[in-house]
Protein backbone atom coordinates (compact mmCIF):
# COMPACT_ATOMS: atom_id res chain seq x y z
CA UNK A 1 0.00 0.00 0.00
CA UNK A 2 1.38 3.41 -0.97
CA UNK A 3 1.82 6.01 1.74
CA UNK A 4 0.56 9.56 1.42
CA UNK A 5 1.28 12.20 4.04
CA UNK A 6 -1.60 14.57 4.76
CA UNK A 7 -0.18 17.87 6.00
CA UNK A 8 -3.03 18.63 8.39
CA UNK A 9 -3.48 18.45 12.14
CA UNK A 10 -7.26 18.78 11.71
CA UNK A 11 -8.86 15.39 12.51
CA UNK A 12 -12.12 16.25 10.69
CA UNK A 13 -10.24 17.22 7.54
CA UNK A 14 -8.15 14.02 7.74
CA UNK A 15 -11.32 11.94 8.15
CA UNK A 16 -12.89 13.62 5.10
CA UNK A 17 -9.77 13.01 3.00
CA UNK A 18 -9.62 9.35 4.07
CA UNK A 19 -13.27 8.85 3.06
CA UNK A 20 -12.66 10.27 -0.39
CA UNK A 21 -9.23 8.73 -1.08
CA UNK A 22 -9.75 5.29 0.51
CA UNK A 23 -10.79 3.60 -2.77
CA UNK A 24 -7.36 4.37 -4.26
CA UNK A 25 -5.52 2.05 -1.88
CA UNK A 26 -3.36 4.69 -0.21
CA UNK A 27 -2.44 4.68 3.46
CA UNK A 28 -3.06 8.24 4.60
CA UNK A 29 -0.83 9.42 7.43
CA UNK A 30 -1.84 12.60 9.23
CA UNK A 31 0.52 15.33 10.36
CA UNK A 32 0.37 14.23 13.99
CA UNK A 33 1.24 10.62 13.21
CA UNK A 34 4.06 11.80 10.93
CA UNK A 35 5.34 14.15 13.67
CA UNK A 36 5.10 17.16 11.37
CA UNK A 37 5.50 20.61 12.85
CA UNK A 38 2.66 23.11 12.61
CA UNK A 39 3.24 25.39 9.65
CA UNK A 40 2.28 29.02 10.07
CA UNK A 41 0.11 30.14 7.18
CA UNK A 42 1.87 33.37 6.25
CA UNK A 43 0.83 33.66 2.61
CA UNK A 44 -2.10 35.74 1.37
CA UNK A 45 -3.30 33.18 -1.19
CA UNK A 46 -4.73 29.69 -0.86
CA UNK A 47 -2.07 28.26 -3.19
CA UNK A 48 0.67 29.98 -1.19
CA UNK A 49 -0.44 28.45 2.11
CA UNK A 50 -1.01 24.99 0.59
CA UNK A 51 2.50 25.17 -0.88
CA UNK A 52 4.06 26.07 2.49
CA UNK A 53 2.39 23.07 4.13
CA UNK A 54 3.06 20.48 1.42
CA UNK A 55 6.73 21.48 1.07
CA UNK A 56 7.21 21.20 4.83
CA UNK A 57 5.58 17.74 4.89
CA UNK A 58 7.64 16.45 1.98
CA UNK A 59 10.87 17.89 3.40
CA UNK A 60 10.28 16.23 6.79
CA UNK A 61 9.17 12.83 5.47
CA UNK A 62 10.58 12.45 1.94
CA UNK A 63 7.22 10.80 1.17
CA UNK A 64 4.55 11.91 -1.30
CA UNK A 65 2.46 14.52 0.48
CA UNK A 66 -0.69 16.55 0.08
CA UNK A 67 -1.87 19.72 1.75
CA UNK A 68 -4.88 21.84 1.24
CA UNK A 69 -5.80 25.37 1.96
CA UNK A 70 -9.38 26.34 1.68
CA UNK A 71 -11.66 29.09 2.74
CA UNK A 72 -15.09 30.58 2.84
CA UNK A 73 -15.47 33.72 0.75
CA UNK A 74 -18.46 36.03 1.27
CA UNK A 75 -19.14 38.40 -1.61
CA UNK A 76 -20.71 41.11 0.61
CA UNK A 77 -17.57 41.05 2.77
CA UNK A 78 -15.28 41.50 -0.25
CA UNK A 79 -14.19 37.87 -0.09
CA UNK A 80 -13.65 37.69 3.68
CA UNK A 81 -12.92 35.61 5.61
CA UNK A 82 -11.20 34.00 2.60
CA UNK A 83 -7.65 32.85 3.17
CA UNK A 84 -8.07 33.76 6.87
CA UNK A 85 -11.14 31.52 7.39
CA UNK A 86 -9.48 29.22 9.93
CA UNK A 87 -8.28 32.21 11.94
CA UNK A 88 -11.40 34.41 11.56
CA UNK A 89 -12.29 35.19 15.15
CA UNK A 90 -15.92 34.41 15.80
CA UNK A 91 -16.16 31.97 12.89
CA UNK A 92 -19.49 31.55 11.19
CA UNK A 93 -21.42 33.49 13.85
CA UNK A 94 -19.31 36.54 13.05
CA UNK A 95 -20.15 36.15 9.34
CA UNK A 96 -23.87 35.93 10.16
CA UNK A 97 -23.60 39.05 12.33
CA UNK A 98 -21.71 40.98 9.65
CA UNK A 99 -24.31 40.28 6.96
CA UNK A 100 -27.49 40.26 9.07
CA UNK A 101 -28.66 43.48 7.37
CA UNK A 102 -28.76 41.73 3.98
CA UNK A 103 -32.35 40.56 3.54
CA UNK A 104 -32.26 39.18 -0.01
CA UNK A 105 -30.77 35.81 -0.92
CA UNK A 106 -29.00 37.33 -3.95
CA UNK A 107 -27.10 39.65 -1.56
CA UNK A 108 -25.91 36.72 0.58
CA UNK A 109 -23.79 34.92 -2.02
CA UNK A 110 -20.61 33.13 -1.06
CA UNK A 111 -18.33 30.36 -2.20
CA UNK A 112 -15.94 27.84 -0.79
CA UNK A 113 -12.56 27.58 -2.50
CA UNK A 114 -9.88 24.90 -2.11
CA UNK A 115 -6.38 24.26 -3.40
CA UNK A 116 -4.87 20.80 -2.98
CA UNK A 117 -1.10 20.78 -3.40
CA UNK A 118 0.62 17.46 -3.99
CA UNK A 119 4.30 16.64 -4.13
CA UNK A 120 4.98 13.30 -5.81
CA UNK A 121 7.80 10.84 -5.07
CA UNK A 122 10.12 12.72 -7.46
CA UNK A 123 9.54 16.02 -5.65
CA UNK A 124 7.34 17.62 -8.31
CA UNK A 125 4.49 19.81 -7.07
CA UNK A 126 1.02 19.72 -8.64
CA UNK A 127 -1.95 21.92 -7.66
CA UNK A 128 -5.66 21.16 -7.99
CA UNK A 129 -8.44 23.69 -7.41
CA UNK A 130 -12.11 23.38 -6.54
CA UNK A 131 -14.86 25.94 -6.00
CA UNK A 132 -18.48 25.66 -4.90
CA UNK A 133 -20.86 28.60 -5.30
CA UNK A 134 -23.85 29.15 -3.04
CA UNK A 135 -25.37 31.45 -0.50
CA UNK A 136 -25.69 32.00 3.24
CA UNK A 137 -29.07 31.22 4.85
CA UNK A 138 -30.41 33.50 7.58
CA UNK A 139 -29.68 30.95 10.32
CA UNK A 140 -27.13 28.20 10.84
CA UNK A 141 -28.55 24.76 10.03
CA UNK A 142 -27.27 21.24 10.63
CA UNK A 143 -24.70 19.61 12.86
CA UNK A 144 -22.55 17.62 10.43
CA UNK A 145 -19.33 18.78 8.84
CA UNK A 146 -17.21 21.51 10.35
CA UNK A 147 -16.23 25.19 10.23
CA UNK A 148 -18.62 27.19 8.01
CA UNK A 149 -20.70 24.21 6.82
CA UNK A 150 -23.81 25.22 8.85
CA UNK A 151 -24.07 28.54 7.00
CA UNK A 152 -23.47 27.47 3.41
CA UNK A 153 -26.08 26.23 0.94
CA UNK A 154 -24.67 25.20 -2.43
CA UNK A 155 -26.36 26.79 -5.42
CA UNK A 156 -29.59 25.00 -6.43
CA UNK A 157 -29.76 23.05 -3.14
CA UNK A 158 -31.99 23.47 -0.08
CA UNK A 159 -29.64 21.97 2.51
CA UNK A 160 -26.48 23.36 4.07
CA UNK A 161 -23.29 21.32 3.96
CA UNK A 162 -23.91 20.60 7.67
CA UNK A 163 -27.28 18.98 6.84
CA UNK A 164 -25.90 16.71 4.11
CA UNK A 165 -24.51 13.21 4.37
CA UNK A 166 -20.76 12.94 3.85
CA UNK A 167 -21.36 11.44 0.40
CA UNK A 168 -23.66 14.30 -0.66
CA UNK A 169 -21.19 16.90 0.55
CA UNK A 170 -18.19 15.24 -1.13
CA UNK A 171 -19.95 15.38 -4.51
CA UNK A 172 -20.62 19.12 -4.19
CA UNK A 173 -17.83 20.52 -2.06
CA UNK A 174 -14.85 22.58 -3.10
CA UNK A 175 -12.52 20.03 -1.50
CA UNK A 176 -14.35 17.16 -3.18
CA UNK A 177 -13.95 18.85 -6.57
CA UNK A 178 -10.24 19.52 -6.02
CA UNK A 179 -9.74 15.95 -4.80
CA UNK A 180 -11.46 14.53 -7.88
CA UNK A 181 -8.89 16.37 -10.02
CA UNK A 182 -6.14 15.03 -7.75
CA UNK A 183 -7.52 11.48 -8.08
CA UNK A 184 -7.52 11.76 -11.87
CA UNK A 185 -3.88 12.84 -11.68
CA UNK A 186 -2.98 9.88 -9.42
CA UNK A 187 -4.63 7.46 -11.85
CA UNK A 188 -2.39 8.82 -14.63
CA UNK A 189 0.70 8.43 -12.40
CA UNK A 190 0.26 4.68 -11.98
Amino acid sequence: MKKLIVASHNPKKLKELKEILAPLGYELIGAGEANLPDVEETEDTFIGNATLKVKSAFTHTNTPSIADDSGFCVDALKGAPGVYSARYEGGYQRVLDEIKHLNQQEDRTAHFYCVISYIDAEGHQHNFEGKTEGYIPFNAKGDKGFAYDPIFMPKDHKSTFAEMTAEEKHKLSHRGKALQKFIQHLKKEV
